[in-house]
């Protein structure tokens, strides 16, 4: 089993969980283009991502938010391996969402996985509103680092969500994914 299993394993209801919190009833039906290249950018949102490769694709639906896709890309080894993931829903009224609570969100993602020493930062840029959290845990036996990147813009919410062993972190490509994103 690689890094990238394990994390994702671990990390998925949890980041799945934060989503429904942060849109609750507000999300709607959102669907996806999928590009040939290593550009993912859903028909309803108003950000794109662009991976180091090629992205995988899965479907999502859920009662409470609707269909969404997530793109989501791994590589390597479990010594070397890392993960990059992204997703984006529309909102009807994104400007109903504030600092203090994409803040409490982060405190309660971190807390819900387990991140150890959680690092949480806010800022307000030209993509939108923006909140980060970096945290540490152990995956099996590889003490790994985690971030995730919240972009709240007019008519959607983007969520970046990276991780990999810590020794090597960040691995080549994440980075480069973290700043891809761009306002449509």
């Amino acid at each position: 089993m690689t890094y990238y299993d394990l994390a994702h394993a671990n990390a998925k209801a949890g980041f799945k969980f934060f989503l429904y919190f942060l849109l609750g009833a507000c999300f709607y039906v959102t669907t996806s283009a999928y590009a040939a290249d290593n550009t993912f950018s859903p028909k309803s949102c108003e950000y794109t991502f662009e991976f180091p490769g090629q992205p995988t694709y899965r479907n999502i639906y859920d009662p409470q938010v609707g269909e969404r896709v997530e793109a989501s890309y791994n590589f390597g080894s479990v010594d070397d391996s890392y993960f990059l993931r992204a997703e984006c829903v529309a909102y009807r009224d994104a400007t109903a969402i504030n600092r203090d609570g994409i803040y409490k969100l982060l405190i309660w993602f971190a807390e819900t996985n387990g991140l150890q020493y959680p690092e949480y930062s806010y800022a307000e840029t030209s993509k939108g509103m923006f909140g980060t959290i970096r945290g540490y845990k152990r995956v099996g036996e590889t003490q790994a680092t985690y971030i995730i990147h919240v972009y709240v813009g007019r008519n959607s919410v983007a969520s970046m969500y990276v991780g990999g062993p810590s020794k090597t972190f960040p691995q080549p490509g994440i980075t480069a994914f973290l700043n891809s994103i761009k306002l449509k």
